[in-house]
């Protein structure tokens, strides 16, 4: 709070402080990044998604496409790392299988549970 006031202070009172918090909000709880740290391309997309992401502004779900395309940026993203979360999960569970020295169950007694299991099921459903 303190920096806050200082720039406020300097920049013109309340109203730049006003300013910083709401581009401090957007950007940490609305996931909006202020447009002074925004760079700006250009991209490619076929014609169904451009179809969609100007039906998704006209009827007022997002201001722009610019929006439309961060919010699938952040899903995108936040897929990613969960997926990469699922694996590193995943390549553990497999070191501690590998690591771990009990007998295990034979294959051929875990396909005849599975084979017994399932036919069991195909029966009840006739």
């Amino acid at each position: 709070m303190l920096e806050c006031r200082e720039m406020g202070a300097r920049q013109g009172g309340v109203a730049a402080c006003i300013l910083l918090f709401a581009s401090c909000y957007d950007l940490f709880h609305k996931g909006r990044v202020p447009m002074a740290i925004v760079e700006k391309i250009s991209i490619v997309l076929p014609p169904e998604m451009i179809a969609i992401v100007r039906q998704v502004v006209e009827t007022g779900e997002y201001a722009s496409s610019s929006e439309v395309v961060r919010d699938a940026l952040r899903e995108w993203t936040q897929t990613r790392s969960r997926r990469q979360q699922d694996l590193d999960e995943l390549r553990k569970l497999r070191r501690q299988a590998l690591e771990d020295k009990t007998p295990g169950v034979p294959v051929d007694e875990v396909l005849a549970r599975l084979e017994r299991k399932y036919q069991a099921l195909a029966d009840a459903a006739r």
